[in-house]
């Protein structure tokens, strides 16, 4: 009865583990899905007033925020968000090194929805 006791003890610690790790890893998927989100509308802001040195440096930073992000263990589905996520990144870093205009403008735009879209798709399915 006692070693019953104990085994169950230990089995709902483990589950009670485990919850925790995936609570704290849905944490940080969740903070790194903001976080893209938050730099991808910052990089579209800088460029709008012209500053393309400012919108590169964010460019950037939203690369490495988004090498975090994969690091995280990822299914098939994540996965190929993941690989749409690093084309608009490199996307967005080409456009941010280029003169203002209006089109690039336009591009950012969608460009920082697509990030919005697939960080919030990747936080909800990892």
């Amino acid at each position: 009865m006692m070693t019953k006791i104990i085994v169950a003890g230990m089995v709902s610690a483990s589950v009670f583990s485990a919850n925790l790790f995936a609570d704290g890893l849905n944490e940080k998927v969740q903070q790194l899905a903001t976080k893209q989100t938050e730099l991808s509308h910052k990089v579209l802001k800088a460029y709008k007033v012209g500053d393309t040195s400012a919108a590169l440096n964010i460019a950037n930073e939203l690369e490495t925020s988004f090498k975090k992000l994969k690091t995280i263990k990822s299914n098939d589905e994540t996965s190929n968000m993941l690989k749409y996520l690093s084309l608009c990144i490199q996307d967005i870093k080409n456009i941010a090194s280029k003169k203002y205009s209006k089109e690039n403008i336009d591009i950012l735009d969608d460009l920082s929805a697509s990030i919005q879209e697939g960080s919030l798709y990747i936080a909800r399915n990892m």
